[in-house]
């Protein structure tokens, strides 16, 4: 059973110190968890770079990768590590990896006061606090010169991506479902009613989850910095970039491929123009995926 826990963050810490490629830190617990510095931009070397990095940690250890997009990191590059480590995974290794950045992330102190990166490369921020005049300095560290991070914001934050894919498919089922509640006596339904629907502005935040959920937010776009928007305001994680690439990595080809069932479904019935569509089906699929995914959605 892996016990020992390893998070690899690919981040720019210049400004919090790292001189080399990366460096380790560790927790104040009993348990031999790591926490890894990297500042390694996304190139066909990074890759190597990274996987050599995981494959250290060794088949006892968990390791869960942070990668931050504006790093050059992508659904793509994820496709790409996790292939890597293929032979890693297949002889037993646990890796799961993550794209975080500007955005709702929980790893954020600033979204989580036991998160664990605070501004400009740090391990603390300054938040505003209804108690106090001046802002409060949230620190994730015990001691810098010894490396030591609190191990209640490691273990806060690992907790929270233990299920951040799972959590996360699931709201979008509910959210969904719950806007959909004035047609589900409705039978047959029709496609182009339900996208008009989808595109009132009071559902602009749901239909743009479902646009990432199915790939269609392409990068740079004004659908991806909208979307961005309403993470930096709300302080939650909307975007399923890295979520397909980790279900056939992670959990294996069955969720791989019930994941890319319900996104077919969805572009095939609620994207396409005058498609009948039906809405118990649409519930099933998503259940269906979710209990094949064996973690809980919440803890």
């Amino acid at each position: 059973m892996n016990t020992a826990r390893t998070m690899i963050i690919v981040w720019s810490w210049k400004h919090g110190g790292l001189t080399a490629t990366h460096d380790e830190w560790s927790t104040d617990s009993d348990i031999n968890d790591k926490l890894i510095r990297a500042d390694i931009p996304f190139t066909s070397t990074a890759i190597g770079l990274l996987r050599q990095m995981v494959e250290a940690e060794g088949l006892d250890r968990s390791v869960y990768l942070f990668l931050h997009r504006r790093h050059g990191y992508s659904q793509k590059a994820i496709s790409q590590i996790l292939n890597s480590l293929s032979d890693f995974q297949q002889s037993g290794g646990v890796v799961r990896s993550f794209l975080f950045g500007e955005g709702g992330d929980y790893i954020y102190i600033a979204n989580n006061h036991r998160g664990l990166l605070g501004t400009k490369g740090t391990f603390s921020a300054k938040l505003a606090s209804p108690y106090h005049e001046k802002d409060q300095l949230v620190s994730a560290i015990v001691r810098q010169e010894e490396k030591l991070v609190k191990s209640v914001h490691f273990n806060a934050v690992w907790q929270h991506y233990s299920y951040d894919f799972k959590a996360k498919i699931f709201e979008l089922r509910e959210d969904l479902f719950v806007a959909f509640l004035p047609f589900l006596d409705e039978e047959p339904l029709n496609s182009s009613v339900l996208y008009a629907f989808l595109q009132r502005e009071e559902n602009q935040l749901l239909f743009l989850r479902l646009l990432s959920f199915i790939g269609k937010i392409r990068k740079g776009t004004a659908l991806e910095n909208t979307l961005r928007s309403f993470e930096q305001t709300q302080k939650r994680s909307f975007f399923f970039d890295d979520c397909q690439e980790n279900l056939k990595a992670v959990y294996g080809v069955q969720e791989g491929r019930l994941y890319e069932e319900l996104v077919m479904f969805i572009k095939t019935h609620l994207f396409v123009h005058d498609q009948t569509v039906d809405l118990r089906q649409l519930r099933k699929q998503f259940d269906v995926l979710l209990r094949n995914m064996p973690e809980l959605a919440y803890t």
